[in-house]
């Protein structure tokens, strides 16, 4: 679902949100919520997955609910590709 549109991500990270309250502590619910998160309000436009014309810059979602997207990425993982491409998001658009 995070991968078909940002409509598509946002309804995919509530689901996973949902989820992984069910299930706290497996890992891979816990992935794909950071990852849905990332797609919905983090990746901007033109990057893997979206379509050139397709809106969704951070600009569009705007700053404020990204840095809480990022926020909520940051307390959910550790790993290293969510973390740095979240940082790197956010301190390109600030």
């Amino acid at each position: 679902m995070r991968v078909q549109s940002r409509e598509s991500a946002r309804a995919a990270a509530r689901f996973a949100e949902q989820v992984s309250k069910l299930w706290y502590g497996d890992q891979w619910f816990v992935r794909e919520h950071v990852w849905a998160i990332h797609a919905a309000y983090i990746r901007s436009s033109g990057q893997e997955g979206e379509d050139e014309g397709e809106p969704g810059s951070i600009d569009q979602v705007g700053y404020n609910t990204t840095v809480k997207a990022a926020e909520r990425i940051l307390e959910l993982t550790q790993e290293t590709l969510p973390v740095r491409r979240t940082v790197f998001a956010v301190a390109k658009e600030a």
